[in-house]
């Protein structure tokens, strides 16, 4: 269920070190409220193709590359999406012999 009113969308970039940070916000009804509201007959799978390949990006790194945080503290309510991008390319492991 959409949220109404004014929709906003903000996507920032950051330098930080090894990696450029993105974060997309948006100002809408949050993931776990639309997730609770709705019953999803969706076949899309963005969402958990993207999560598979920064899981495996993260084998290879320390930190966690993407971070989804639903925003409702009263006044502000929405999503956040973190992704951080290495700027090196990621090491591929060696195959068995």
């Amino acid at each position: 269920m959409p949220k109404d009113g004014s929709k906003k969308l903000s996507i920032g970039f950051n330098d930080e070190g090894e990696f450029i940070k993105c974060t997309i916000e948006d100002n809408g009804v949050g993931i776990k409220l639309k997730s609770s509201q709705e019953e999803s007959k969706s076949t899309s799978r963005g969402m958990s193709i993207t999560a598979k390949r920064i899981a495996t990006l993260e084998k290879f790194s320390n930190k966690e590359l993407l971070q989804v945080e639903s925003l409702n503290d009263g006044i502000k309510t929405g999503t956040r999406v973190t992704i951080l991008i290495p700027k090196h390319p990621v090491a591929q492991p060696k195959k068995a012999v």
